[in-house]
């Protein structure tokens, strides 16, 4: 039996440089980001001072930065409210979606198919960790969602050439991929 695989694009990311980058974030959103290590990845909200919600985002804690990824129509809605109170911290909020594409991946297989393409097993892409994987020859960071769901970000310049990778290695474990 197939299985349908939905592959969606999503259009912008945010990146929090600078010394004071964690325990910034750790002050203006919901969750511990003091405790995530490189590789971690934990949810976290954005709130008002009155604890109206702004924005719910996933943090990938890499080495150099945080990436902030955000619903598709939340993420200048985060930059603006993670901005807002920057007034001496070593911090700065970039835009990545010049440079790096999103593509996430959406149903039970989704792990197989990532696996099948970066030639790894799929019991490496363990929940709350970030992956570095090599898809179609580009250094991509797997990124784990509950759903089960997959974000795929990397270099927008490999954006067609991962996508097409992922839909090849859809085929191989048995399952239909679709565009959405």
């Amino acid at each position: 039996s197939a299985f349908r695989q939905a592959i969606t694009w999503r259009r912008q990311r945010n990146r929090l440089t600078g010394r004071q980058r964690v325990d910034y974030l750790h002050r203006v959103s919901t969750n511990d980001i003091r405790a995530l290590q490189p590789g971690g990845v934990a949810p976290t909200l954005l709130v008002t001072a009155k604890g109206r919600l702004i924005e719910r985002l996933t943090v990938v804690c890499r080495d150099d930065d945080l990436l902030l990824l955000a619903s598709e129509d939340g993420a200048e809605r985060a930059r603006q409210a993670v901005a807002k109170f920057i007034v001496i911290e070593d911090v700065a909020v970039h835009d990545d979606s010049g440079e790096t594409f999103q593509l996430a991946l959406f149903g039970p297989r989704a792990a197989a198919v990532v696996a099948a393409a970066a030639g790894v097993d799929a019991g490496e892409l363990a929940p709350n960790r970030a992956h570095v994987a090599s898809i179609a020859g580009s250094e991509v960071t797997v990124v784990p969602e509950p759903g089960p769901a997959l974000q795929i970000i990397g270099p927008v310049a490999q954006r067609e050439a991962v996508h097409d990778a992922l839909r090849q290695a859809g085929r191989s474990v048995a399952m239909v991929t679709g565009d959405t």
